[in-house]
């Protein structure tokens, strides 16, 4: 496999946002059940198996269920693997749990996640970032 610019770039940007994305994932639980459950399913999300990371959000969310990650952690894996509704239900829960409710940094993370792009234009999706748009 040839390596173009464009795809060392992307490559490179991914693995930022990854890394920036599992520091966050871990700053606002106290439970250690809940992170190393998280920890886990950021491990399956990097080698794209989305399902089994999915059952680690799940069981992490479980474990705390105010942690504002793990369900934005799960919305994510069913929007890769094609699951609006579900997606969405867990995206909902990831507003509802978080405590500063700052629609803007909610909006503009949500808009920069390439994780949703696969749901972004699906009118479900484009309903409910309303709800979240400033």
């Amino acid at each position: 496999m040839k390596l173009t610019k464009s795809t060392l770039k992307r490559i490179i940007k991914e693995e930022i946002q990854n890394v920036l994305f599992e520091e966050e994932a871990q700053k606002d639980s106290s439970n250690p059940k809940s992170k190393r459950l998280n920890s886990l399913g950021m491990r399956y999300y990097r080698k794209k198996k989305y399902k089994a990371a999915l059952k680690k959000f799940i069981a992490a969310h479980k474990a705390d269920p105010k942690w504002t990650k793990p369900p934005y952690n799960a919305g994510c894996q069913y929007a890769l693997l094609g699951n609006v509704d579900k997606a969405l239900h867990w995206l909902t829960i990831w507003t509802h749990n978080r405590p500063d409710k700052n629609l803007d940094d909610m909006y503009n993370f949500v808009q920069k996640d390439t994780d949703l792009d696969g749901i972004r234009k699906d009118p479900k999706f484009q309903s409910w970032l309303e709800l979240i748009t400033p």
